[in-house]
């Protein structure tokens, strides 16, 4: 999509063609609004090449409304091993634990602010204390993860909604995945489920040749914030933890 006129046959977009300037209009086209909407689930996008030394960086927010303001919800970072004991240093762990100070309750509102400072794609799902896993973004498996931009923020559910929670206490656990190239994340979910494997193992064993060591990542431990040097496929993981009273 290069363009685009509201007039032209009562809205359309200019598209380029990749065939050739034999092709239509000279290589270009005319494509109306409405079917967009019908069709552009077969649209692909470009990713800018990154020349020479890449990396994978970003940061999330957890943001609580309250008084008819957006509060950012503090954090602190432990180290965790495989066996889900916290462990003192990044040398014997083997990934990052945020875990949110203050716990919310049946009914607060929130929604998660989440930035890239590089080309990448994102994938954030959750897990409640039934087990059971939710892809959150991208918001449908048919939607690309691609975020092709160095300064992006989104907003889950929206910049001006919130989720809500239900009345199902416990523990919510958030994991977060940052990569350099896509992920089936379906087949991620279904390893998790019918091997009955944690979050941490599931994503270990089926990612183990792209996750980025926990030593080469620069975390920040008062807020999620990281930056890696990363290659084509590299993956940057870890995971948040939310008290649900």
């Amino acid at each position: 999509i290069v363009g685009y006129d509201d007039k032209m046959a009562g809205g359309a977009f200019e598209v380029i063609n990749s065939w050739g300037t034999t092709w239509g209009n000279k290589g270009f086209l005319w494509l109306p609004y409405k079917q967009v909407m019908k069709d552009g689930v077969y649209a692909v996008e470009l990713m800018d090449f990154e020349a020479g030394k890449t990396e994978l960086s970003g940061s999330i927010e957890f943001v609580k409304w309250k008084n008819e303001k957006d509060i950012p919800l503090k954090v602190t970072r432990t180290k965790i091993n495989n066996k889900n004991v916290v462990v003192p240093g990044a040398g014997k762990a083997d990934y990052s634990l945020y875990k949110i100070t203050e716990p919310l309750n049946s009914g607060d509102e929130f929604k998660i602010k989440f930035c890239t400072n590089s080309p990448c794609y994102i994938y954030i799902f959750g897990e409640d204390s039934n087990k059971k896993i939710s892809l959150l973004f991208p918001v449908e498996t048919y939607f690309s993860a691609a975020i092709n931009s160095s300064d992006a923020t989104y907003y889950l559910p929206s910049d001006n909604d919130h989720a809500t929670l239900d009345k199902t206490v416990g523990k919510e656990t958030f994991c977060i995945l940052y990569s350099k190239d896509s992920i089936d994340f379906e087949g991620l979910k279904n390893y998790i489920t019918e091997k009955k494997r944690n979050i941490p193992q599931g994503v270990k064993e089926k990612l183990s040749t792209r996750l980025l060591d926990i030593r080469k990542i620069k975390f920040r431990e008062d807020r999620i914030d990281f930056v890696a040097p990363a290659e084509d496929r590299s993956v940057l993981f870890f995971l948040v933890e939310m008290k649900h009273n």
